[in-house]
Order: C-alpha cells, then sequence, then structure tokens
C-alpha cells in the first residue's frame, strides 16, 4: 500500500541527516557539554560535598540521567534555530511553495531533529558506563523515554523557532524557557520540599517526567511517578507539541 507523502517526508529526514553528518562539530559539542557536566558538576559534588539524596545513590548516579535528559532537550530545543536560518537563506520558501503540505515538512523536520537527538543520547548512555553502572536490561523503555522527550522538544523547538526571524530573539527566549525547566526537573537535586508555586511548576514541566523515568530505569531510582504516568504526560506533551507544532509550520510566512 502506498503510504501518501512517504517520499517528501523521507527525503526532508535525509536531508536533516546529511546535514547533520557534515557538521561533525555539532556532534561533537553535543557529546562534550554533557560529559563536562558530569565530570565537573557530578563529581565535584559528589566528592566536595557528598550530599545525602535519601534515595540509595551517590550523587553522580543521580546526575547522569538527568544530564543526558538536559542533553536531548537543550539539542532538540536550539534545533529551532535551523528554521530561523533557512528562512533567511531562503531555503524554506522554496520547500514551502511545492505541492508537499506544510505538515509533512514540519513533520520531516521534526524526524530528522528527533534522529539526532536519540543518536546523541545512546552515546551519552555508552559514555556514562564510564561513570555510573547503566541497568542495560531496561534500555528498551530508556530510549523510548528518549525517543518521547526528542520528538517533544524538537516539535517545541520548531514551533518557537517558526515565530521568529532572527538569531537574536530566538536564542534570548529559547534559552529563557529551557533554563528554569532544565534546574526545576530534578536533574542537579531532589525536587522534594520546594514551595508551593515551585512545586507546581515541577510537576507541569514535562522534562521532570523524562528524569524521573530515566534515572529510575537506568540507575534504579526512587521514582516520584508511575512508569505509566511519565509515559503518559509524554506522550500527551509530545502530541500537544506537534500539534501545535504543524499548526505554526501552517500560519508561518516563508
Amino acid at each position: 500500500m502506498k503510504i501518501p507523502y512517504l517520499r517528501p517526508l523521507v527525503g526532508m529526514w535525509r536531508r536533516e541527516a546529511t546535514q547533520y553528518v557534515r557538521e561533525r562539530s555539532r556532534l561533537v559539542a553535543s557529546i562534550v557539554s554533557p560529559f563536562m557536566w558530569i565530570a565537573i558538576v557530578g563529581i565535584g559534588i559528589e566528592r566536595g560535598l557528598k550530599p545525602d539524596l535519601g534515595s540509595g545513590l551517590n550523587y553522580l548516579d543521580f546526575i547522569v540521567p538527568g544530564i543526558v535528559a538536559q542533553a536531548l532537550m537543550f539539542t532538540t530545543i536550539f534545533y529551532g534555530v535551523y528554521i530561523v536560518w533557512d528562512r533567511k537563506m531562503d531555503v524554506l520558501k522554496a520547500v514551502l511553495v511545492t505541492p508537499v503540505p506544510r505538515s509533512i515538512v514540519f513533520l520531516g523536520k521534526v524526524v530528522g531533529g528527533a534522529t539526532q537527538a536519540v543518536v546523541e543520547g545512546t552515546l551519552l548512555l555508552i559514555i556514562s558506563t564510564f561513570f555510573v553502572d547503566i541497568l542495560w536490561l531496561n534500555v528498551v523503555p530508556a530510549v523510548a523515554v528518549i525517543l518521547l522527550t526528542a520528538v517533544l522538544y524538537t516539535s517545541f523547538g520548531l514551533a518557537l523557532g517558526s515565530f521568529y526571524e532572527s538569531f537574536e530573539g530566538f536564542r534570548i527566549t529559547s534559552t529563557f524557557i529551557a533554563f528554569p525547566m532544565f534546574f526545576l526537573s530534578g536533574a542537579l537535586f531532589p525536587v522534594v520540599d520546594l514551595p508551593t508555586w515551585l512545586t507546581w511548576f515541577t510537576h507541569v514541566n514535562p522534562l521532570t517526567y523524562s528524569v524521573d523515568a530515566l534515572r529510575s530505569l537506568l540507575v534504579g531510582g526512587q521514582q516520584a511517578f508511575s512508569y505509566l504516568t511519565s509515559f503518559g504526560v509524554l506522550a500527551g506533551y509530545t502530541a500537544l507539541a506537534t500539534l501545535v507544532g504543524g499548526w505554526s509550520f501552517n500560519r508561518m510566512e516563508a
């Protein structure tokens, strides 16, 4: 059975993949930056402060899954800058005047960006074995969490990028959004006994559920939410981000 618009969808994915392979510095930077967080922040706090997390984990075990989730989020949110770049170079205009629906163009970019993030996330899991003992029996559901997180934030980043025509505006806004989500996700410290308004923020923050699920799956940390809740929330946010992203592409002027 012939799937409608499969060829243009695959074509968009190949374009994004080819661009990624050619920019090897992106892959290096996406791996080195999380490695610095683990090696400097993780080992530094573990050796210097020896925090009591009350979960049976040392700080290095605690932080590694959070840094994997952080790397996924930052890589995919900032992926939206390529929409701004394509508009500057008139590449997007050439694509959008074709008979292919804009929703297919958007999905092609989502698949391309998410593929890159999953590759980077998998490499980070492998590198993490030098610091912590990974529970490889849980790798399949962990990759599912990585995939959902990647699609969610790629869609969000592309939707955000469609509203901007300058790199500066996009970077300021995306950074303003990304850092609070990171710091209040439980990636660096337990999100317990916080003020009510911060607790509310952690519960509506989708990255919280990614971090919680990955920590439990990868190092056996105590769960704040059940797997069903984490997967359900991530799936719901992913569907919402995809719908909003498709709508933003349809209203966008090339």
